[in-house]
């Protein structure tokens, strides 16, 4: 066989900066092309690094010299305006190039926050796990305790059953709604779409929030019942359903998900659980299923499983997203 061909790659551009500790007194802003500081947002960011100041997370200045030997910041004006507030730290690590005209500095400005990548809300939610962040700890644990878990991507089409890419969400409800309605409706969730792709499990979450935070709390509400319920309309349908019901009522998204969840659920016949005929015992040889009251007794006992296909342990911190999440 011959050997493998190097891939094909593009002369480097300019030529290699310095870096160089450099006073933060002597450096300006440019403002033909620096965006301006001069607001509420970017003067509380400015306080927050200067007040917490650390070396750990202060990235080198991007600088560029002119002819006439002054430095000029290309990209960190907040870590230096945070370094000029705080007044005892005179000098910062700067990685300095040279540009024919204030023209290339510009295009160096919009060129280093083109190629940003934001972080987005699912890499802060796994980070935090990372960093040990205890609330976030607990939220991972509710998931995975109530046989869902992360999806390592947001293409659903490579998804495999009981993954959702909506974590940060179900953490805000866990903040406003409450560590009970917030797990009740992941169970809900896991049991009455099980064995499906759960694309649009953020939605309907929204949805489930309302009623475990309003009907779901009364003994009287037949579980059951909005099991089937939701388990017998696709997804999509769920969708389609809120958003009319949004369009003829004006309510918020997450209202009309619960107004066309509790509309299907008393076409169902939802009732007293008491007043239900028994559930027919289950052969000898086949694990009998979890009616939704034991499954969400079994989450917050801790045991260990969870539905009828899912095994799993509360997590810890370490390995939390090893490869048992994701495969």
């Amino acid at each position: 066989m011959g050997a493998a061909t190097a891939p094909a790659f593009n002369a480097p551009i300019g030529v290699p900066p310095t870096l160089e500790w450099i006073p933060v007194v002597s450096i300006g802003i440019d403002p033909a092309y620096q965006r301006g500081i001069d607001n509420d947002p970017s003067q509380r960011f400015i306080r927050a690094i200067a007040r917490d100041w650390d070396w750990s997370l202060c990235l080198p200045l991007k600088l560029a010299r002119r002819d006439d030997g002054s430095m000029w910041a290309v990209d960190g004006q907040h870590r230096l305006s945070a370094a000029l507030l705080r007044g005892d730290i005179p000098h910062l690590p700067c990685v300095i190039g040279r540009y024919a005209s204030n023209c290339d500095e510009a295009a160096a400005f919009v060129a280093l926050n083109r190629q940003r990548r934001a972080l987005g809300s699912m890499d802060l939610f796994k980070a935090a796990i990372a960093a040990g962040d205890d609330e976030t700890i607990e939220v991972m644990a509710a998931i995975k305790a109530s046989g869902l878990r992360l999806a390592p991507h947001s293409n659903y089409n490579n998804w495999k059953p009981g993954m959702l890419y909506c974590a940060p969400s179900i953490q805000r409800a866990w903040k406003l709604r409450g560590p009970i309605p917030t797990k009740k409706s992941m169970v809900m969730l896991a049991k009455a779409f099980d064995g499906q792709i759960l694309r649009f499990a953020g939605l309907l979450l929204e949805g489930l929030y309302e009623i475990f935070t309003t009907e779901g709390r009364l003994g009287s509400f037949d579980l059951m019942a909005l099991e089937a319920a939701l388990g017998a309309v696709p997804q999509a349908e769920w969708i389609k359903r809120a958003l009319r019901e949004q369009g003829s009522s004006g309510c918020s998204r997450a209202a009309a998900m619960r107004a066309a969840m509790l509309a299907a659920y008393a076409r169902a016949g939802g009732r007293n659980p008491a007043e239900q005929k028994p559930a027919p015992v289950a052969p000898a040889t086949q694990k009998p299923r979890r009616t939704f009251e034991e499954t969400l007794a079994a989450v917050e006992a801790g045991e260990i499983t969870v539905t009828d296909k899912v095994t799993m342990t509360r997590a810890a911190p370490e390995g939390i997203f090893g490869s048992s999440l994701v495969s």
